[in-house]
């Protein structure tokens, strides 16, 4: 079993507790990272909300991240999977698609995707139709119980680049939320 990240469970160790047999760069086709779901409590508040990561599907596009390679057990995959969507949340789902590891290899991997069109919480949560000046100006002024959001956003920001990961939308969004900060 494979599961591709693309946030912090590229490098906060959740996989150890599960018997991760191998860990390889991977890239998603058709999807790129964005700040497009709403953090209400651990990075902001229902008044001020802060922008966290998803994905958004687009044509042409790929994501860098990391697959993590699990034994073949129904029992291990299915405690996987549902570790995988209690920490993601009710408004991601968990989709098999195809991804292409460093080894040159294609394989099926589990993927967790925002799904916003799904339900009336995953279309509350999703602001990925705001404009990236817009959640921009929320990520700089944001806060919750975690801390500040433009603090999650410089934070993520650091992991990726530690890890060798360039990712021109990441980039983008970042110099928005330190252009508004700015601007304040």
């Amino acid at each position: 079993m494979w599961v591709f990240t693309y946030g912090s469970l590229m490098y906060d160790g959740w996989e150890e507790k599960f018997g991760c047999l191998c860990r390889e760069r991977a890239q998603l086709q058709d999807f790129r990272r964005d700040f497009n779901k709403a953090s209400r409590k651990f990075w902001g508040t229902n008044k001020v909300e802060c922008p966290t990561l998803g994905l958004r599907p687009e044509v042409g596009s790929s994501c860098q991240g990391i697959a993590f390679g699990f034994p073949d057990n129904g029992d291990l995959s299915e405690k996987v999977l549902l570790y995988l969507g209690e920490r993601e949340g009710r408004s991601f789902s968990l989709r098999q698609q195809r991804i292409h590891l460093s080894s040159d290899d294609f394989v099926q991997a589990v993927v967790p995707i925002n799904e916003y069109a799904v339900d009336l919480y995953a279309k509350e949560v999703y602001i990925g139709d705001k404009s990236l000046e817009e959640r921009a100006r929320m990520a700089s002024i944001a806060s919750g119980v975690s801390g500040r959001c433009a603090k999650y956003v410089e934070n993520f920001r650091a992991k990726l680049l530690a890890l060798g990961i360039d990712d021109p939308y990441v980039e983008e969004f970042w110099k928005a939320v330190r252009s508004a900060s700015v601007s304040q």
